[in-house]
């Protein structure tokens, strides 16, 4: 009995330290991103109806709400609920159709909608955008579910994922895929089931390796993911079935257009790179690229093999490239410059842009009133920094403390010490996060571990002998097989060797006086 109580005494403190972990990782911001997604026999996936969630960048905040059909609209949008009288515009794509960096208010669909309504033209532009969605499955979606919509005009946009009309999978994620003749493999996505626990999990999430990756390729001695292959010259290893798979998918398009008899716009997306050449040569090619040869890739190459195959397949075509170019010239910022998503003010010019596209392509009546002040005025903010607010509330909250415990303290030096101290944590804190945002994905995350492994070991170094008389103190509880009373211990134990630490160190003494 002894023995199983011990054993349960091992697993009570070993929990609680994973929880503790666990939570304070979540607390600073290095949980698991909430995913928007679920399994889709169709497309593979899509997004969750009803599902409310954010997303936070060190450039944006970000919510998300998708109606009961698991769209990012109002909840009135749905097939059952078309207004007859309105016209009707289909925006698929990716997660820039879906509107990652941006609120609704500031997203170009959203905009475009507005702007035909304003033009006289009372519209619907309903935003079927879904993260990672590749050109196969935007033309499955249409295939299934979009004559239900009856569009008067489709608008097709793409950004960079030609390489994965090639495959089966995506990371977890089974997908559609099409011969070159534009026929849907008649293939069944089985469902991949729940995330995995690491994914799922804050402190798992930090081990190395483990999980679906993304294939990568070896050119010149540089590592690049597999996707990024369409940039080199001659596409890459895999540039004959890209362009075939990604032909086939524009001809099921256009095969479609002709049976329900409406006009689809092909309307590529331009990555950043292929905008400015500063972020192509100062941070793609270096921080993406492995640090590739600037004159080995070009970012124009996928854009240009669309806009070849949505020809060959009779599609219209709109290029967004000279807008964006002229919104940087002018001195404008339409991307974030760490996220790759379009800034509030890229969105404006994409649905101005649009606009111009609409008009051109006759689909619609023409308009009857002028292009509303909306996209031309400066974006609306985008998710305003909160850290401003919780900086002044805990210095207030923190400085009254203090003043409470040491009245004979002045209140203005109180709280010039407390304002001081929460300054330093939250230099420290923020622009750690914003480090980490610069870095490719798997290098923050190694360099968060390291981080979190380096603070271990100094607190470990900090309280020196100290740690033999803590485990054997453990070790008394658990040979006693008094599990009951692991948790009380463990907490005692943490909040005393924290404080040990910190009065043995004014590097660390601040985060961890703030904690308490």
């Amino acid at each position: 009995m002894r023995a199983l109580n011990s054993l349960l005494a091992v697993l009570v403190t070993l929990a609680l330290f994973g929880l503790a972990m666990e939570g304070g990782l979540r607390l600073i911001g290095r949980g698991p991103a909430v995913t928007l997604n679920r399994y889709d026999p169709v497309t593979g996936w899509s997004k969750v109806p009803g599902l409310e969630a954010g997303r936070r960048t060190s450039e944006y905040t970000v919510e998300f709400a998708f109606n009961s059909v698991g769209l990012r609209e109002d909840p009135s949008v749905t097939p059952e609920r078309l207004d007859p009288e309105a016209l009707r515009v289909l925006c698929l794509g990716d997660s820039f159709v879906l509107g990652f960096g941006v609120q609704r208010q500031d997203h170009f669909v959203d905009l475009l909608e507005a702007a035909l309504r304003a033009t006289g033209r009372p519209a619907e532009v309903v935003n079927v955008g879904t993260e990672g969605w590749s050109t196969d499955q935007q033309v499955a979606w249409l295939e299934t579910y979009g004559a239900a919509w009856s569009p008067d005009l489709v608008l097709l946009p793409y950004e960079n994922d030609l390489f994965w009309n090639t495959q089966e999978q995506y990371l977890r994620f089974p997908k559609p895929r099409y011969g070159e003749d534009g026929l849907r493999e008649p293939r069944p996505l089985a469902d991949p089931g729940p995330r995995p626990l690491r994914d799922r999990s804050a402190l798992l999430g930090l081990l190395p390796g483990g999980g679906a990756r993304p294939p990568l390729i070896e050119v010149e001695g540089h590592t690049l993911l597999a996707e990024h292959g369409v940039l080199l010259e001659g596409g890459g290893p895999r540039q004959g079935d890209i362009t075939a798979r990604t032909r086939g998918c524009l001809r099921a398009v256009a095969r479609w257009s002709t049976a329900e008899d409406t006009l689809v716009t092909v309307v590529p997306l331009p990555s950043h790179s292929a905008i400015e050449e500063r972020y192509a040569s100062e941070v793609f090619g270096p921080r993406v690229l492995d640090g590739l040869a600037r004159s080995a890739w070009d970012p124009e190459r996928p854009l240009e093999l669309l806009f070849t195959l949505a020809a060959e397949a009779g599609l219209p075509t709109h290029d967004l490239r000279p807008a964006l170019e002229a919104s940087l010239a002018s001195g404008g910022r339409p991307y974030h410059e760490v996220d790759w998503h379009f800034s509030p003010e890229g969105s404006r010019v994409v649905a101005r842009s649009l606009l111009e596209a609409v008009d051109a392509s006759g689909a619609l009546p023409p308009a009857t009133g002028t292009v509303p002040e909306v996209l031309a005025t400066a974006a609306s903010p985008n998710g305003r920094p909160t850290w401003p607010l919780w900086y002044l509330a805990l210095t207030l909250g923190l400085a009254t403390a203090y003043r409470r415990a040491y009245p004979d303290e002045s209140t203005p030096r109180a709280a010039l010490q407390v304002a001081g101290l929460l300054a330093l944590v939250f230099t420290v804190a923020l622009g750690g996060s914003a480090l980490l945002a610069l870095l490719p994905p798997a290098a923050a995350s190694l360099l968060g571990a390291t981080l979190l492994a380096a603070l271990l070991g100094f607190c470990a170094w900090k309280l020196g002998d100290r740690l033999g008389t803590i485990t054997e103190l453990v070790s008394a509880f658990v040979r006693r097989g008094h599990w009951y009373l692991m948790p009380l211990v463990v907490v005692l134990l943490t909040v005393g060797s924290l404080l040990v630490v910190a009065a043995s160190s004014p590097l660390v003494a601040p985060f961890i006086y703030t904690l308490f």
